[in-house]
């Protein structure tokens, strides 16, 4: 399910995007620049290169940790009316009738996603002087 939003060789998606955290939004994201009503509550999808070091995580921050992220996923994905598609699974077949996909995984399963998304930390662009300002 990562693949979809995360899965160029760059692990980074500019195409906004609304990941089910709440039904409704004080930040509407890219929908407070458009007027949209299609784009509320969408946001640009970062990437998870070095992730593990970038918290706290979502645009306004509510998690703290990556095992709050992937419980989010897991058990609390929000059925928002502007929910990607690949969040959504068609119940039993029937045509246009879609339900919220939640991932369901076992405690052993979150663990070892978080355990995963710990190797995507680059810890030599993290001490290289050549990355430390962004701004030269």
């Amino acid at each position: 399910t990562c693949l979809y939003c995360h899965g160029n060789p760059q692990h980074v998606n500019d195409e906004a995007k609304n990941n089910g955290l709440a039904l409704e939004y004080t930040d509407q994201g890219k929908g407070d620049f458009t007027g949209r009503t299609a784009d509320r509550g969408l946001f640009k999808v970062p990437t998870l290169r070095n992730i593990a070091v970038t918290a706290p995580y979502m645009h306004d921050g509510r998690f703290a940790t990556l095992m709050e992220v992937v419980e989010h996923y897991s058990d609390g994905v929000a059925d928002h009316p502007n929910l990607h598609f690949r969040l959504k699974t068609l119940d039993d077949g029937q045509a246009g009738e879609a339900e919220v996909l939640r991932l369901d995984l076992s405690q052993e399963e979150k663990e070892a996603l978080v355990a995963f998304l710990h190797t995507l930390t680059d810890a030599e662009v993290l001490v290289n002087e050549q990355y430390s300002d962004s701004f030269r």
